[in-house]
């Protein structure tokens, strides 16, 4: 089954952290002619399930994405494969959307230690914390807005 996924919400990885997503049941319904819709949380995706694959519109959450699964092999019994047609950036494959996924959770992971640390935004960026990350910073969004969503995200737990 050839998943093409042409927007995801990658910075999933830092957000959505309050959900417990053990409880999400993943529904899928038929919309019509190939067209189906999985609900779960954070939003709706759009499935359109055809002989030559399965082209998805949003992913989710990351921890949701085993389920997300499940329900898409209920839709197509065809082997797995994916391409990612990011909103923004080069179609890419999932080995890179994987090493893109573990800088993400890098990055969330040294935010949240610094941020319960009692570190404020400002001493974050003044210490430049992103800085080991900056090769990946050539998209569209400024390491100083990501640094502030992910302190803002944080802030609401």
């Amino acid at each position: 089954m050839r998943f093409l996924v042409l927007s995801m919400i990658i910075t999933s990885a830092a957000l959505g952290q309050g959900t417990d997503f053990s409880k999400v049941q993943i529904r899928v319904r038929h919309v019509g002619g190939s067209v189906h819709m999985l609900e779960g949380s954070g939003g709706n995706i759009a499935a359109s399930v055809g002989e030559d694959g399965v082209a998805l519109v949003d992913d989710q959450f990351a921890p949701l994405v085993p389920k997300i699964e499940a329900a898409l092999r209920g839709l197509s019994s065809k082997p797995a494969d994916v391409m990612v047609i990011p909103g923004h950036g080069p179609v890419t494959g999932v080995a890179e959307l994987r090493k893109y996924r573990g800088m993400l959770e890098e990055v969330a992971a040294v935010v949240r230690k610094n941020f319960a640390a009692g570190k404020t935004l400002e001493q974050l960026r003044k210490e430049n914390l992103l800085a080991p990350w900056e090769s990946w910073g050539k998209g569209f969004v400024k390491a100083d807005d990501f640094l502030a969503v992910m302190v803002e995200d944080l802030a609401k737990k």
